[in-house]
């Protein structure tokens, strides 16, 4: 969700957040992702550096992502996971920019 954020994905934003939803997460922490880093009291240690992950990964014009931020996913999750979801932060990112050039929009 974070990464279509940054991306400016509403197409697959909209997926996520009806997904998300779905699950039933509260809507006030959806509203707060944006501002995570003002809210951090609202995110768990591993929620906080799964999206400091993405956004490093989604702004990797801004600094890539930086032995620090690798350093704690891998103490949190392991090797394995932390590869995993770097998987995953690319693969929405690559969806992102395909709805993006192709004018995907969300049905509402």
């Amino acid at each position: 969700m974070r990464a279509s954020q940054l991306n400016g994905c509403a197409f697959c934003l909209h997926m996520h957040v009806e997904l998300v939803l779905k699950y039933d997460e509260a809507a006030y922490r959806l509203n707060l992702i944006t501002v995570w880093k003002e809210a951090k009291h609202m995110f768990s240690e591993e929620e906080q550096v799964i999206l400091e992950l993405t956004e490093q990964m989604t702004l990797i014009h801004q600094q890539g992502l930086t032995e620090n931020v690798y350093s704690k996913a891998v103490a949190l999750f392991g090797e394995e996971t932390t590869g995993q979801m770097m998987m995953s932060i690319l693969a929405i990112n690559s969806w992102n920019r395909l709805g993006i050039v192709l004018h995907w929009n969300p049905q509402i």
